[in-house]
């Protein structure tokens, strides 16, 4: 009886949500990470927050189940009726967990370091984490820094990430470009899954190719109309961002320049680290080019070291008199070992 009521609730709250207009998605995502968070509590005052915001993300964005879920789950509690989880409950267990993880302002990504002063043709460098399913803009000043400007919700690959052969269903790890815009993906998919916009990226890129991991087609793109966004693993390997997210998205983009890191999991370092860290990379590769060259100053510029894991070669941006070049490092306690220089077209 108690199921029953649950899915006739359901169904009521998400129609009065409907009847209102939608806002920004900045907003929506503030709203469901805070109920998200609140709901992970558990107390009373938690539920009482977890009711207030659900309630304002499900009528500013009538779309996301997650929030018309939230809502329902909290005034179940507050009446004192208790509800099991079922199957289909995972789906939003799962988004509530990655969105009320933290983000963590004061501190600053280890993966992404050597970043030169005075830089301006990399502008934004961007991080998915992929056990978060959270995608991270960051932008680059003109004296070296980083400064964190977009937060989003992404899905990943219904079998998780570590791509390896074309068909696994699974996000490839590794530093990609973002190559171009496909803006009307219906031409392709007419079954509108890709959703309003599309981005391509070069993978497989060198390393891929010298590892044997094969595949194609891994983009970042938009979801169906009618949906605000997918579960945390839902693709076949792409990257799945609302359709106002990739809008936002596409505005930091500069096509065949901006890069993505995809990594199981971001390496959080404080500010004073990284400051560090950031010089200490640049240093290496200044010297380490006046060493090879002697007198002679190769004309190859350092714009970025991007880490993955452990287990896989760090990535090396430059710029040389023929254009971009990603070089792939290992690294050890020895030093760097360079495994393959790749040219950008």
């Amino acid at each position: 009886m108690v199921k029953k009521n649950v899915s006739i609730f359901f169904v009521v709250i998400c129609f009065q949500a409907i009847m209102h207009n939608t806002v920004s998605a900045g907003s929506v995502n503030v709203s469901l990470r805070v109920a998200s968070k609140a709901f992970a509590n558990g107390d009373h005052k938690s539920i009482m927050r977890v009711e207030n915001y659900s309630r304002s993300a499900s009528i500013d964005e009538p779309r996301s189940a997650l929030a018309h879920w939230l809502r329902a789950q909290s005034l179940f509690t507050m009446a004192g009726i208790d509800l099991e989880y079922e199957d289909l409950d995972k789906q939003f267990v799962d988004e509530a967990f990655v969105r009320s993880l933290p983000i963590p302002v004061d501190r600053f990504p280890a993966n992404i370091i050597g970043i030169p002063k005075d830089n301006s043709l990399i502008k934004t460098v961007l991080i998915m984490e992929t056990s978060g399913t959270r995608l991270f803009v960051y932008q680059l000043s003109s004296s070296g820094k980083l400064r964190l400007s977009e937060v989003f919700y992404a899905s990943i690959g219904l079998s998780g990430d570590n791509k390896v052969k074309e068909g696994d269903q699974k996000t490839p790890l590794g530093v990609y470009r973002l190559i171009k815009e496909i803006k009307n993906p219906k031409k392709l998919r007419a079954d509108g899954l890709l959703g309003r916009l599309a981005i391509t990226l070069d993978y497989p890129n060198a390393d891929d190719r010298k590892s044997g991991r094969t595949g194609y087609g891994i983009w970042i793109h938009g979801v169906p109309e009618g949906v605000h966004v997918r579960e945390p693993r839902a693709s076949d390997g792409c990257l799945a961002l609302s359709n106002e997210d990739i809008t936002k998205l596409r505005n930091y983009v500069r096509y065949g320049i901006t890069h993505i890191i995809i990594v199981p999991k971001i390496d959080w370092i404080a500010a004073e680290e990284w400051d560090r860290l950031n010089d200490s990379i640049r240093k290496v590769f200044e010297n380490g080019e006046s060493i090879k060259m002697g007198a002679k100053q190769f004309e190859s510029d350092l714009l970025g070291y991007f880490r993955v894991s452990k287990d896989r070669p760090s990535v090396a941006l430059k710029k040389s008199e023929k254009g971009l070049e990603r070089e792939y490092w290992i690294e050890s306690p020895r030093g760097l070992n360079k495994k393959i220089t790749e040219r950008l077209q």
